[in-house]
Formats: C-alpha cells, sequence, structure tokens
C-alpha cells in the first residue's frame, strides 16, 4: 500500500518538481483531493496511481509525460475535461479493453496538444461522455482501441497527417455516422475475425476518402455494415486486401481507372462475404472491369469522358476548315479559271481576292468592287483638257480684238 493511497481527507498535494514517474496506486481512493498538477520530469503515471478520486476536477499534465498506465485515473467521476501534451505517446487497456479514463463518467472532452504523433492504446477506450475528437495534423498514427467504446461520439476530425489507425480503434462507437478519411490515410489492421477499425459502429452509413488518396487501407471499412454506397476517388491506385470484408449492405461502389492493384491474385479479399447484389461501377475492360469479371461480383459500365478540346484544337480545326474551302473554291471551275486569266487579267485578280475570302468568311463577300472598274481618271483628264484650251482660246480672242480697236 503507498503512503497516500486511501486517505480520503487529502484536498491538495504538491508533488516534487524532482519526481520522474507516478508509481503505481500511488493516490489511489483519494476521494477529497480536487487537483493535482504533474511536474514536467515526469514521463510516466503508473496504473491505478488516481483511481476513485472522485473529486479530482482538474489535472495539469506536465510537458514531458510519455505513458499513461491501466485504469491510472479510473471512476475520476468529477473530470469533466483533460488536456494531454504533446510529449504523451502511449496507454495501456485492461483485459476487457478499457483505458486509464474508463469509468469517469463525465468526462466529455480530451484534447490532444498540436504536435502530438501517436493516439496512445485505449486512451479514451470505454469513456462514454465524450461527443467530439479532433485530431491534430500532427498526428501520424491512432493506436489501437484508442476510442473504442466511445458509445457517445458522434463526430472524428482527422489531421491532415494521419497515416496509420490500429486494431479497433474506434470499434463500437454506436453514435458516428459518418467519417472523412484524409488523403494521408495509407494503412488500418485488421483483428483476427477480418473486422477493421470501425467494426459495430452501426450507424455509421458514409465513409469518404478525400481525393488525393492513394491507397485504401487494409480493413479500413471491414465489418462496417451501415455503408451502402462507397466512391473511391480517381487518385486511387491500390485497394488493400479485407477493405471492404463483411460490409453486408454495400450494394454499390465505384472506382475508376487508376486502381491497378486490388487484394491478392488468388482470390477475392477485398469483398469477402459481401452482398449479393453488389455492383461495381467502372469503365469497360478496365482492370476493375476484370477484377469483377474473375470473382463473379457484378458490374455497370461508366461512359468515359470525351476528351476536352483546347483552344489551339479549335484554332487547327478552323485552319483545316480555311484550307479546305479555299480549296474547293479555286479548284470548283478550272476551265474558267484558266479562260479568265488569258482574256482578262484585271477580272483575275478580283476573282483571286473573292475566293480567299469566301474561303475565310464561309460565304460571297459583296462589298468586293465589280470585275470590271469604269476607266472615270483619263475621261475628266480629256475634258479638262478641252476646257483649258477653249477658255485660253476666247481669252486669246477678246485680247486680239482689243488691241485691233486701239489701233
Amino acid at each position: 500500500m503507498s503512503t497516500f493511497e486511501g486517505c480520503t481527507s487529502i484536498t491538495e498535494i504538491k508533488i516534487p518538481d524532482s519526481v520522474t514517474k507516478i508509481e503505481m496506486s500511488t493516490f489511489e481512493g483519494c476521494t477529497s483531493l480536487t487537483e493535482i498538477k504533474i511536474p514536467d520530469l515526469v514521463t510516466e503515471i503508473e496504473m491505478y496511481a488516481f483511481e476513485g478520486c472522485t473529486s479530482l476536477t482538474k489535472i495539469n499534465f506536465g510537458t514531458g509525460l510519455e505513458k499513461i498506465g491501466i485504469s491510472a485515473f479510473k471512476g475520476c467521476t468529477s473530470l469533466t475535461e483533460i488536456k494531454l501534451p504533446k510529449s504523451f505517446k502511449h496507454s495501456i487497456t485492461d483485459l476487457q479493453g478499457n483505458g486509464p479514463f474508463f469509468e469517469c463518467t463525465n468526462l466529455v472532452s480530451v484534447i490532444f496538444e498540436e504536435g502530438t504523433k501517436i493516439i496512445g492504446e485505449g486512451v479514451c477506450a470505454g469513456v462514454k461522455g465524450i461527443t467530439e475528437i479532433k485530431i491534430p495534423d500532427s498526428v501520424t498514427e491512432i493506436e489501437m482501441y484508442a476510442f473504442e467504446k466511445c458509445t457517445s461520439l458522434a463526430k472524428i476530425s482527422f489531421g491532415t497527417g494521419l497515416e496509420k489507425i490500429g486494431i479497433s480503434a474506434f470499434k463500437g462507437c454506436t453514435s458516428l455516422t459518418e467519417i472523412k478519411l484524409p488523403k494521408s490515410f495509407k494503412h488500418s489492421i485488421t483483428d483476427l475475425k477480418g473486422n477493421g477499425p470501425f467494426s459495430e459502429c452501426t450507424n455509421l452509413v458514409s465513409v469518404i476518402f478525400e481525393e488525393g488518396t492513394k491507397i485504401i487501407g487494409e480493413g479500413v471499412c471491414a465489418g462496417v455494415n451501415g455503408i451502402t454506397e462507397i466512391k473511391i476517388p480517381d487518385s486511387v491506385t491500390e485497394i488493400e486486401m479485407y477493405a471492404f470484408n463483411n460490409c453486408k449492405n454495400l450494394k454499390k461502389i465505384t472506382i475508376l481507372d487508376n486502381v491497378k492493384d486490388i487484394g491478392l491474385d488468388s482470390r477475392d479479399v477485398v469483398f469477402e462475404n459481401h452482398n449479393e447484389d453488389l455492383t461495381i461501377y467502372c469503365y469497360k475492360d478496365s482492370y476493375v472491369d476484370q477484377y469483377g469479371e474473375k470473382y463473379n461480383i457484378k458490374r455497370e459500365y461508366l461512359q468515359r469522358p470525351a476528351t476536352p478540346t483546347t483552344p489551339e484544337d479549335n484554332n487547327s480545326n478552323n485552319n483545316n476548315s480555311s484550307d479546305i474551302g479555299s480549296t474547293q473554291n479555286n479548284n470548283s471551275n478550272p476551265t474558267s479559271s484558266s479562260t479568265n486569266n488569258n482574256n482578262n487579267p484585271t477580272s483575275t485578280s478580283s476573282e483571286v481576292t473573292e475566293n480567299s475570302s469566301s474561303a475565310i468568311s464561309g460565304k460571297k463577300d459583296i462589298t468586293l468592287a465589280p470585275q470590271i472598274l469604269p476607266k472615270t481618271g483619263v475621261g475628266k483628264c480629256f475634258i479638262f483638257i478641252i476646257v483649258l484650251i477653249s477658255a485660253y482660246g476666247i481669252y486669246t480672242y477678246f485680247k486680239y480684238k482689243d488691241l485691233k480697236d486701239i489701233k
């Protein structure tokens, strides 16, 4: 028995800064203890350390904490919120799969500090009061049983760095209805029965994989009976084994061209125990189509999208049309064209201009000048000379007459 175990009258205690470990059952049963500050040098809180501290309302974890033992805070019924430091890495569950905060019936908020890398094994297992969890972007792994049997957990916000989810990490979270996995997610692990991290989430009906995802991890949806439809992003290239095992109500899954690797070649280990109406929506003759044919899974073929045209393609098509039109116009009457070339050069020049314009616009340009232009310039010049000569003659006549009269 530890020094303070069962001391029901203690309300406050200061742990020396030099302490590096809170040993087993140190403050177990201290029912009047209301607040505790864990020094920064403490790396481990051993099992049962604060079990049954029913008046404990606040815990200040130090910056060096890495590990929390079995049932370390079990039955601390006055706790409503905890904030775990980014140094925290590991916790341990009991034989029933319950974590260090099991039976903390009023605990509704668990905050993981940004910078945390791992959500430890069973850290929130059996905490039935929490309704929402935010996983920091820094987290790469959620270990097994981390949130098992969190029956009120209705919302999970996964961070952008998550890569791996362990066995039964969210098993039995019966209030979950939808999850969205980030594109960083790569891998999950199934239990001995082939069920994945979300098995027994009986109300989970929507699983969304973010566009940009490359791999659908092992057993990620295995045992999720609520989902009826799944869309695999176009970015996915591989679907690992057991991914959709025991999804007994899954009837529609859309898988596009980029998937080139599914489960094993020897047998179907991706859709085992699937609904008899399961249909894969895919492109004809794709890798997925061949997989479905091999393992007798129904398929519905999608229509491939048309190749989009670019402005350069449109310009090229227009230029080709112009060339064709020009050729047709120039060659439509070679005999007539040859005749005009020999007899009327002016007319020929006009026709070439007219034909070229018609080929580009697609119709005859009526604004062009007629083929034979009137010679108006020569006529005007001739008239001007006659008028000038007449005027000079009249002037000379009157001048000569005036001289004659003077004499």
